[in-house]
């Protein structure tokens, strides 16, 4: 019997995540499934997977998702300029400077935002990240 694999849902592309859900749908036609529940959830997937098709370019082109897009690239930049000034600050020989820069280091360390993650995942550790440095 064949075994499902653990799916990271950040390691796929939309692409990739349409091409796996239509490869699924596509293995268990072919295997011929006749319980009543499984012929209709298979039906409840395709057609669900077929709404998100439809949806996919109506959303992409959504000036909500450029807006989103223009405040994640402020919010980078913003996060980038304070992780330099942090860089700047650590050994600078100014005692305050020197010991908040090591601290905020530290947390950010911690926490290893990467800019470049799909906006889901970087908004979750940017908000514990922020939450975390206002206490």
């Amino acid at each position: 019997m064949a075994k499902f694999k653990n799916l990271l849902k950040y390691k796929l592309k939309n692409s990739q995540h349409f091409d796996f859900v239509e490869a699924f749908i596509a293995a268990c036609r072919a295997k011929g499934f006749t319980a009543a529940k499984i012929v209709t959830l298979l039906g409840l997937l395709e057609t669900a997977l077929g709404d998100e098709n439809d949806l996919f370019m109506t959303a992409r082109a959504s000036l909500n998702v450029a807006e989103r897009k223009r405040w994640d690239r402020v919010r980078d930049d913003r996060y980038a300029r304070l992780h330099r000034l942090v860089n700047v600050w650590e050994g600078s020989g100014i005692a305050d400077l020197d010991d908040a820069a090591t601290a905020l280091k530290a947390v950010f360390e911690l926490y290893k935002l990467n800019t470049r993650a799909q906006v889901n995942d970087e908004s979750g550790v940017m908000t514990n990240l922020a939450q975390y440095l206002s206490t």
